[in-house]
């Protein structure tokens, strides 16, 4: 089984699983913990969707079609608002794919002329969590510092 399935399938099993029995409480925080958000994110930020049109409105079938971060824009030298259109791109990816963190906030911290730099801040179980993210035009990739 190569790594990615292997990286999917544990990620799909954390969210499905509930091996917790009923009559007792248990504490979301203790569920979601900071490398497991990092995951989620991060299977987000590299999966391409099957076509890069995106929107609230969509039918939830159209949404799995095309779960994660459309990359694809005119290249060339990477600029300030090609930056800002792939921010964009995450923020809807986030709010859309990733519904338990609240507050999404992705901003522009560094950029240089191959890639750039931003975070993504936001609540998950009423915890705020701060990642930095690097995007290089180089690989055309995201990755998660």
């Amino acid at each position: 089984m190569s790594s990615l399935s292997f990286f999917i399938m544990k990620s799909l099993l954390k969210t499905l699983s509930d091996d917790t029995p009923k009559n007792v409480d248990f504490d979301m925080d203790h569920l979601l913990r900071y490398n497991d958000i990092k995951d989620e994110i991060t299977m987000i930020l590299t999966t391409r969707p099957q076509s890069s049109i995106l929107t609230d409105e969509q039918s939830m079938k159209f949404k799995l079609l095309n779960y994660g971060v459309d990359t694809e824009t005119q290249h060339g030298i990477l600029n300030t608002a090609k930056a800002m259109e792939l921010i964009d791109r995450v923020q809807l990816a986030l709010s859309t794919y990733y519904p338990l963190m609240k507050n999404i906030v992705v901003a522009l911290d560094d950029i240089a002329e191959t890639s750039f730099h931003f975070t993504i801040s936001g609540d998950v179980c009423s915890k705020e969590n701060l990642f930095h993210v690097e995007w290089s035009e180089l690989t055309q990739k995201f990755r998660i510092e």
